[in-house]
């Protein structure tokens, strides 16, 4: 597919352009929706939930994992002071994971290697029930925060939140869709 070729291409660019020898991608995968109902699709049709169902299990996933590090990080056994998971994106083409760790002054090369064999670990280890629903509940109970204070924003924070959420090409929602979608999905 073009899409492929095109996000290859801006890899290949970021690496021309110095992101680095410690940035490998192995591989870049189109996660298409099913073409019939995409065809089908009229203005005004209800929307399809699975994309946001998979963003919502997505985020749950990337929380957990951030948890354990932060565990990690705070126990004398590894030499990063912290440590995060999380995801980039090369111009709205590649969605990347990363995992970054802080480290203290000249032990880059110590933190690097405890981060290469903690994302071993990560990859090898499951995911426990009551990790799920701890995090679930965590944003579950923020999705409801925000919901609550959505009549106390300020017009310049309500802007600027209205402003970054039409840069990245997403349709504004309310904190009160946020939570029921969220309740839904989780």
């Amino acid at each position: 597919a073009c899409e492929i070729e095109r996000a290859w291409e801006i890899v290949r660019a970021e690496k021309a352009a110095g992101l680095g020898p410690q940035v490998r991608v192995i591989f870049v995968m189109l996660q298409e929706p099913p073409k019939e109902p995409v065809l089908r699709h009229r203005p005004g049709d209800p929307v399809d939930r699975a994309a946001w169902r998979r963003l919502h299990i997505h985020s749950v996933a990337l929380q957990i994992i951030n948890r354990r590090l932060s565990a990690m990080a705070g126990s004398s056994a590894h030499p990063f002071v912290n440590a995060g998971a999380g995801e980039g994106e090369a111009f709205r083409a590649a969605t990347m994971p990363t995992l970054s760790a802080g480290f203290e002054s000249g032990d880059w090369s110590k933190a690097l290697a405890a981060l290469a064999q903690v994302r071993l670990a990560l990859l090898k280890s499951s995911v426990s029930q009551a990790e799920i629903e701890s995090v679930v509940l965590a944003q579950k109970a923020a999705a409801q925060r925000q919901e609550a204070a959505a009549d106390t924003r300020s017009t310049s924070g309500l802007a600027g939140s209205l402003a970054s959420t039409t840069a990245l090409d997403e349709t504004p929602v309310s904190p009160a869709q946020t939570r029921a979608a969220i309740d839904a999905d989780l």
